[in-house]
């Protein structure tokens, strides 16, 4: 029985360590939230400039 409760000890302590981690995440996500979409949309708006230079050059 000991063998049993040691392993939902540990597995209570990976599902502790799993929440605490995506919350920590989260946190970050939501405070640099404006500063990826910004740059999100920076990439793109790039990449979408790239291919119409290419597009027109190849014509």
């Amino acid at each position: 029985m000991k063998s049993k409760e040691n392993v939902l000890d540990s597995g209570i302590w990976n599902d502790i360590i799993v929440v605490v981690g995506l919350l920590i995440t989260l946190f970050v996500f939501m405070e640099y939230s404006g500063e990826i979409s910004n740059e999100v949309a920076t990439i793109v708006s790039k990449s979408l400039e790239d291919m119409n230079t290419s597009v027109a050059s190849s014509k």
